[in-house]
């Protein structure tokens, strides 16, 4: 066994020798790992390899990209050799949050609409605005232009009262148990508050914004034609990426209200036998 740490790809003389071992020995599987990767040259060396000697044993690499594919769902593993990373969000989850998901929850659409219905109206149209959609379905109508918004061309209205009557309809239309249509509500809901409210990742947000203005100022620069129509959208999304923060701490406080005020009285819902 060779174990070698290289940053650069590694070259065709640092992997000769096992080629050179194996073909005394005639193992079954020759497996060369790296933590990197192999130079360009040393893939075109076991290649023709291959083609040349056709060895009596299997040729197999791994790269650092194998590597991570094949310890994907084994933490423990990880974690014994200190390669684990590190879930720095977990210090921020709700204890609800965690909670809920840690068991199969049997709540009904009454449990859950009754916590809605006590919620302030704006932060209940906050939470659950972002199932209306797709709840109610709404009818449009065709564009008259390409400057109006998908809320423009709705036919019909949609709100919380609709979106509260919906859910009792779908459940009797698809014949969907209670239990399974409040879970999937109740499990999205955590996942896109807490997606938004991740405030672990605001320096990582803030930066793919920075990239992606570089990347407008270099379209600005390569297509003057255009400079006007761009700048204006350049300075639009410098507002975002500086309102981003504060965005990010008010949708941690949103999630941190959702998981108080609904979330932990659903757990306190007692299934009915």
């Amino acid at each position: 066994m060779e174990c070698k740490h290289y940053k650069q790809g590694v070259p065709p003389t640092k992997i000769a020798g096992a080629l050179t071992w194996a073909e005394a020995e005639s193992p079954d599987v020759l497996l060369l790992i790296v933590s990197n990767f192999f130079s360009n040259p040393s893939k075109e060396y076991l290649e023709k390899y291959r083609v040349n000697n056709r060895p009596r044993f299997r040729l197999k690499t791994w790269e650092l990209v194998d590597l991570e594919e094949n310890s994907k769902g084994k933490p423990l593993l990880l974690s014994k050799y200190g390669l684990a990373e590190d879930f720095e969000f977990l210090n921020i989850i709700h204890p609800a949050h965690l909670e809920y998901i840690k068991h199969i929850q049997i709540n009904t659409l009454n449990c859950l609409f009754e916590c809605f219905d006590n919620l302030d109206s704006l932060k209940r149209d906050k939470i659950t605005g972002w199932l209306w959609e797709d709840i109610i379905r709404p009818r449009r109508r065709n564009p008259v232009h390409g400057g109006e918004t998908l809320a423009d061309l709705r036919i019909d209205p949609i709100n919380y009262e609709i979106f509260k009557q919906k859910c009792y309809t779908l459940q009797v239309s698809s014949g969907l148990s209670e239990m399974f249509i409040v879970s999937l509500i109740v499990g999205f809901l955590l996942q896109a508050m807490f997606g938004l409210g991740d405030l672990t990742t605001i320096d990582q947000a803030v930066a793919r914004q920075k990239d992606m203005l570089d990347f407008l100022e270099k379209r600005k620069e390569a297509d003057p034609t255009h400079g006007e129509e761009l700048e204006k959208f350049k300075n639009n999304f410098e507002l975002s990426m500086r309102e981003t923060p504060d965005r990010m701490k008010d949708g941690y406080k949103i999630y941190t209200y959702f998981c108080e005020n609904v979330v932990s009285k659903l757990l306190e819902e007692k299934p009915r036998i």
